[in-house]
């Protein structure tokens, strides 16, 4: 451990001190104790690794929760945690030890441990390990597709603690830490999410500079969103470079859903991006988010997905081409996975026809209820119908009573909102209610169940406006 000669010579005058002053000596003894863990408090980091060029992208300033990444420097066998909450901040540094034999991963069994930006996927505990992986290990996504593209092999690549005392580039490709460093860092690890990033060098550059960069790769990811929402097959294809084929195995399924959507629920398909970050490493971006398909109320997780991007020149502006395409995890079974986003497009499409089922069924009994057609109205209930007190019979009857008491009625209405349970479902919507004597404007909530075959209502809750 390098150690600052003017510090230690100030803290050796105060410890010599220490000794004519008994006071003194268990402060000065912790000085010249070196510290293996330095958090950063205070304002936020003005410069941060070049790696990574944003956590938590689309929220600057106003992150809605600490996001992180860890960085690997193999020159000075360091581990350091960045995090960012608004402001970027170095959490903690410890020591580490990665493969004796220097220079990037190719092959298995080469003692090398790769570089690049990885993501954990998955993590063992010590009742799962041998004492070579100490208290805990997380396996890493090597090799990631770049590593695949360029042909290289191995496996098994993990950041785990050890039992012996740490020696610097003593493992055989794997990230070695004490077990009291690894145990510390695992508060701080999202599988799926959290990056490890590894480098020969960590190098270091001002926050303010990435700006333009975060801005053109925002516009890029929302141009590539625009096309997948509501552009041609081509338009799509135009973001992916010419030697990366993506699997769209599911576009002609996406456009059924998308159509049907507007049909059946007046409102088309869409998608979305959320907790977006991004990372750098030798001329190629990497963009993690949470990918979602959008239905009028509902909102499904497709998962984690990467682009791989690269960069060239035209003229004076940057352009993007993606060279990679994955869901996180990116190792796949191809023989037997279906892939994330046609599995979200098999939901949405078993929802699309889940509500119009009760769309029908509530426009029916809105129709029943106002041509004061009490036999209809009441084959929408079921059995053991109960609300204000009253089970199936009574209600009939009041609603009887009424129907002879108007001359007319009238019921319409909006905003209407579905909730599916495991049993049960749940319509919520505004409700106007008008008779030539009565009128009232409120919220209606039907709690729907599944009888005879039919969704039937099980309870009504009346809230007057």
């Amino acid at each position: 451990m390098i150690l600052n000669l003017a510090h230690c010579r100030y803290n050796m005058t105060i410890f010599l001190s220490s000794l004519r002053h008994p006071c003194l000596f268990l402060f000065s003894f912790l000085l010249l104790i070196p510290s293996l863990s330095f958090g950063q408090t205070g304002p936020g980091l003005n410069d941060i690794p070049h790696s990574i060029i944003c956590l938590e992208c689309e929220t600057p300033g106003n992150s809605r929760s600490p996001s992180y990444a860890v960085l690997v420097e193999k020159a000075s066998q360091t581990l350091t945690l960045y995090s960012f909450n608004g402001s970027y901040q170095k959490e903690l540094s410890v020591d580490c030890s990665t493969g004796e034999i220097p220079g990037p991963k190719f092959v298995s069994g080469d003692k090398k441990t790769p570089e690049g930006i990885y993501f954990f996927k998955s993590k063992f505990e010590k009742k799962y390990l041998s004492d070579t992986y100490g208290e805990l290990a997380f396996p890493m996504d090597y090799p990631n597709l770049p590593d695949r593209l360029q042909e290289k092999n191995g496996n098994s690549i993990w950041m785990h603690g050890t039992n012996k005392p740490l020696k610097a580039r003593d493992s055989n490709g794997c990230i070695v830490l004490e077990n009291s460093g690894i145990l510390k860092l695992a508060q701080y690890i999202r599988l799926n999410k959290t990056p490890i990033i590894i480098e020969q060098q960590v190098n270091v550059s001002p926050v303010e500079e990435r700006n333009e960069l975060i801005t053109q790769l925002i516009t890029f990811l929302s141009n590539w969103n625009d096309a997948l929402q509501s552009g041609t097959y081509h338009d799509y294809m135009s973001f992916y470079d010419t030697g990366f084929i993506p699997d769209i195995s599911w576009w002609q399924r996406w456009q059924e859903i998308k159509q049907d959507a507007l049909i059946k629920i007046g409102q088309e398909a869409s998608t979305e991006m959320e907790d977006i970050s991004m990372f750098r490493h030798n001329g190629l971006y990497v963009a993690r988010f949470i990918q979602f398909i959008t239905s009028k109320n509902h909102r499904f997780h497709v998962g984690s997905k990467k682009l791989y991007i690269k960069t060239s020149q035209e003229n004076d502006d940057r352009h993007f081409s993606i060279a990679g395409d994955v869901f996180q995890p990116d190792v796949i079974k191809k023989e037997t996975a279906v892939t994330p986003f046609m599995a979200a497009l098999k939901q949405i499409n078993t929802t699309i026809n889940f509500d119009r089922e009760i769309i029908g069924l509530i426009n029916d009994w809105r129709l029943a209820w106002s041509s004061k057609d009490i036999t209809s109205y009441a084959d929408y209930y079921s059995g053991d119908f109960f609300s204000n007190g009253m089970n199936l019979t009574a209600w009939l009857n009041k609603k009887r009573r009424l129907n002879k008491r108007y001359d007319y009625i009238n019921v319409s209405i909006g905003n209407l909102e579905i909730e599916k349970g495991r049993k049960f479902a749940t319509a919520t919507f505004d409700q106007r209610y008008e008779s030539n004597a009565f009128r009232a404007v409120g919220e209606k909530k039907l709690i729907l169940k599944i009888e005879d075959g039919r969704w039937k209502i099980y309870r009504e809750i009346w809230k007057k406006k």
